[in-house]
């Protein structure tokens, strides 16, 4: 009895302690079985328990749910009430950005030219092996084109080799910076013909101007207008034309009728460039019959220059013949021997007899030295400047500055033209003179003249070496 008794207590504890243990699991979720089975707990209970715990653990589960529903809700309907200012502010960074963007494509341009540049540079000037004989040989003009790689490539190849000297090999010859920079601005003078044609002409206007007015201050031709060109003769050609319709009022409606009357005359030294009246006269429909070739000194004075003399009996035999004496060409420092004429005597001679004095030659470049830069320069009446020669850059054009006549000769000589059409010349020549700057061109022009100098020099201490003319005078031959 006593230990029956004993055994119920015991268990009568032991129930208590699980029930609890129960009710602390249903408190804190947690579900701990092994001390159940240990004490032999009935199934009923345990099932009881675990029931318990799963709705606690079901019911957390549904609340957490249902509150991150709720903050994703609020976020929406936050999102939704957002300010429309704010689209506004972000539509403007993005338009600033565009425009940042443009401004970037723009420089990217001028950049890309650069690289573009020195990629030819430097690939002309490490040559590739030469194509097959094949590959090379003249052939029609292919249906469907070509590679433009192979192009190129064919290109190169034709400036680097050469058929009748294989084994020699053809470079580009040194180029500085302002060279590089003339090369770069034919290809911008082709790419503005893109332009819009109203834009184009105003801004060929603006180049031809600025470049036209530079020139003209350069060399103290204060009152006179320039043409640009890339022929040499070309502008003395169109100049002699717009002498034709002043000289010859009839000239524009009746053509060489004109001329019958008083037919026009050319004179020239037997030292200029050869070639050069004959081509005004055939150009101009003139003639070779109009041209008279005027000797050099005999008795005094530069042998390579001019006879004033025998000028002065020309221009009045002429006149007395019922002709007009149209133009006078003069040297100065041109031509095979670089004669120096008499340009003083000459113009003094054109202004008696009524005609027009074109001068030419490597000595008009002293016209921009510092000695007087205010002083207008009296030296004829118009001149052909080889810019590019002078001043050791490529491919820049001819400059004539010629006085000012009448608009409507002007205009009628093409003088005034722009052609646009394959690109605006005067670009070169703008973007050089910005860049070297008037004393950038005059200290160009001063070294070359030392240089001259030093090579006088030079020459004449060689004992076989015959200068024709030293210092404006004749020097006796030598053995």
């Amino acid at each position: 009895m006593g230990d029956t008794k004993g055994d119920e207590i015991i268990k009568d504890q032991e129930t208590n302690t699980l029930t609890d243990m129960a009710d602390t699991n249903n408190d804190t979720a947690a579900v701990n079985t092994g001390p159940l089975q240990n004490a032999g707990t009935s199934t009923s209970e345990v099932e009881t328990a675990e029931a318990a715990t799963e709705t606690t653990v079901t019911a957390e589960k549904e609340e957490g749910t249902g509150e991150e529903a709720t903050s994703v809700n609020q976020a929406k309907e936050a999102k939704d009430e957002e300010p429309s200012t704010q689209v506004g502010e972000e539509g403007e960074t993005t338009e600033g950005n565009e425009e940042d963007e443009e401004e970037e494509e723009e420089e990217d341009v001028f950049g890309a030219l650069s690289m573009f540049t020195n990629e030819v540079f430097g690939t002309l000037g490490s040559p590739a092996e030469p194509l097959p004989p094949e590959e090379k040989k003249p052939r029609p003009l292919a249906i469907n084109g070509s590679d433009p790689t192979n192009t190129m490539r064919l290109l190169q190849d034709l400036m680097t080799y050469d058929d009748e000297e294989p084994d020699i090999t053809y470079g580009l010859g040194p180029v500085d910076l302002n060279g590089r920079l003339a090369v770069v601005s034919h290809l911008l003078g082709a790419l503005v013909t893109t332009l819009d044609p109203q834009h184009l002409r105003r801004l060929a206007t603006r180049v031809t101007s600025d470049s036209c007015m530079w020139i003209s201050r350069l060399f103290r031709y204060f009152d006179s207008s320039a043409y640009i060109h890339e022929d040499v003769r070309e502008g003395i050609v169109r100049v002699c034309r717009m002498l034709l319709h002043t000289r010859y009022p009839k000239y524009s409606t009746d053509g060489y009728e004109a001329l019958y009357a008083r037919p026009p005359v050319i004179y020239t030294s037997s030292t200029v460039r050869p070639g050069l009246p004959q081509h005004i006269a055939g150009v101009l429909g003139l003639g070779s019959g109009c041209v008279r070739v005027v000797p050099c000194n005999t008795v005094v004075g530069s042998p390579v220059a001019m006879d004033t003399a025998a000028l002065d009996r020309m221009l009045a035999e002429d006149i007395a013949a019922q002709k007009k004496p149209l133009l006078v060409i003069a040297n100065a420092g041109g031509g095979a021997v670089s004669g120096v004429d008499n340009v003083g005597r000459i113009q003094e001679l054109c202004n008696t007899y009524e005609a027009w004095l074109h001068v030419e030659g490597h000595a008009l470049a002293a016209l921009t030295l510092p000695n007087a830069p205010n002083l207008p320069a009296k030296v004829g009446d118009s001149m052909t400047l080889p810019l590019s020669l002078w001043l050791g850059i490529p491919s820049l054009p001819y400059v004539t500055l010629y006085r000012a006549c009448e608009a409507a000769a002007v205009h009628a000589a093409g003088l005034s033209a722009l052609n646009l059409h394959v690109r605006l010349a005067s670009v070169p020549l703008w973007t050089t003179l910005q860049t070297l700057g008037q004393s950038g061109v005059v200290s160009r022009f001063q070294h070359a003249f030392e240089l001259s100098h030093a090579l006088q020099q030079h020459l004449a201490a060689l004992p076989r070496i015959r200068l024709l003319v030293s210092d404006g005078k004749a020097v006796q031959v030598t053995a």
